[in-house]
């Protein structure tokens, strides 16, 4: 007697401890693209189940501003990339200042001035901050500031979320100094200048527990804004504190390139963390990464003080750092998720190459020329210190636009 021919089995028919499986093998964010892509049932199917947090993409602007190709979204995971579409109206827009969980960039369009857009590279939403409205008040006579960096308080599309933006009067100043301003979106108000810092600048902000946080740029003094909104629901500091922080050991900013000395601000273990990048050593003139996280203790007068204490491991979490988004953390489990490992910083680069610039990293080809280069920084220093945290760098040659990471939606 012939057997009849085994029914196809459907991929919403399989038991969800194998679906567990194959989301354990399969979770970077590429290969989750191309599942959903020939497989219909795959995306019900793993929406049935967690979804493993998404790790960081590098978002790479091509290095001619007039082409028209999807913008690259290179995954650290499994070293691929994928290509994304920008709106119509975004088409030439290379200069990404922010990024927010769930896929959220900020971005102006160039070369001409134009109002900055804040855009989801993955559901299409488009928020557009009013042209009316995109300057930020600054005294008569001043020259007009250029917007290096926005936060986000909440998801874009919030009524409460606030936008925080690192500014500056004078981009190409080696000595340029970044104030913080704030706006809201759909507020008839547009950015609103924060005084109080100008003399020495800011060097990263952070929004944790509510509160914003600026750390200014060589005393590495803490600053923590409470924030609110006037009658006209534009965004105000209710109150601003200058915490008291013990100084950390080691060098301090000197004003040089940002390249040999840079802070950045992120949450760590539920601890407002901060990553300093400096040459430590006057026996080598490279520098790498130490990180702290900010402890309080209560002195004799009751007086609290802050202290920052170093952390010589990351532990299960990878840090993704960057001077024109957020820094985050992210958990990674043991062993690693592809080219992605616990206990390591990944960071985009404050400037690019210059073409006769040299550095001893791996190549790869993206965008028609464009170029991203990985220079990995070994866990000792030379001179027998083991405890740094092994780091890995992303410069950009061919292209004046810096890269920015992206979070993508969990898929």
């Amino acid at each position: 007697m012939e057997r009849s021919a085994p029914s196809a089995v459907q991929w919403s028919d399989l038991p969800h401890e194998l679906l567990g499986i194959i989301r354990s093998k399969v979770n970077s964010l590429s290969v989750g693209v191309r599942l959903a892509a020939v497989c219909k049932f795959w995306p019900a199917a793993v929406s049935l189940l967690p979804a493993p947090p998404a790790l960081p993409l590098l978002l790479i602007s091509p290095s001619d501003w007039m082409t028209e190709i999807p913008r690259s979204l290179y995954c650290p995971e499994d070293d691929s990339v994928v290509r994304v579409p920008l709106p119509g109206s975004l088409i030439n827009s290379i200069w990404y200042h922010g990024s927010y969980d769930g896929g959220w960039i900020a971005v102006r369009p160039t070369p001409k001035p134009c109002p900055s857009v804040i855009v989801n590279l993955f559901s299409g939403a488009e928020l557009t901050i009013s042209e009316k409205h995109e300057g930020i008040s600054c005294p008569e006579g001043s020259p007009s500031p250029v917007i290096w960096k926005i936060i986000f308080s909440d998801t874009p599309t919030s009524s409460s979320c606030i936008l925080a933006a690192m500014a500056t009067e004078n981009l190409m100043k080696t000595d340029s100094k970044f104030y913080i301003a704030l706006r809201r979106l759909g507020c008839p108000d547009g950015w609103r200048k924060i005084q109080g810092h100008d003399k020495e600048g800011i060097a990263d902000i952070m929004f944790y527990r509510g509160k914003l946080y600026g750390l200014t740029r060589f005393s590495e003094c803490l600053l923590r804004l409470d924030i609110g909104v006037d009658d006209n629901g534009a965004p105000v500091v209710t109150a601003a504190r200058r915490l008291a922080v013990q100084k950390r050991d080691g060098p301090k900013s000197t004003g040089k390139r940002v390249s040999d000395f840079s802070n950045y601000l992120f949450e760590l273990r539920g601890n407002l963390s901060m990553a300093v990048k400096a040459i430590w050593s006057k026996q080598t003139d490279k520098p790498y990464f130490r990180v702290y996280e900010l402890g309080d203790t209560t002195s004799t007068d009751g007086t609290r003080i802050y202290k920052w204490s170093e952390v010589h491991s990351l532990g299960s979490h990878a840090l993704f750092l960057g001077p024109r988004c957020s820094s985050k953390a992210v958990d990674v489990p043991a062993g690693g998720r592809g080219g992605v490992e616990g206990n390591h910083i990944y960071y985009t680069s404050h400037y690019c190459l210059r073409e006769e610039e040299d550095k001893p990293c791996v190549t790869r080809s993206v965008d028609a020329g464009t170029m991203y280069f990985m220079e990995e920084q070994s866990v000792g220093d030379g001179f027998g210190n083991m405890d740094r945290i092994p780091s890995l760098g992303y410069y950009v040659r061919g292209s004046i636009y810096l890269p920015t990471w992206c979070f993508p939606p969990d898929m």
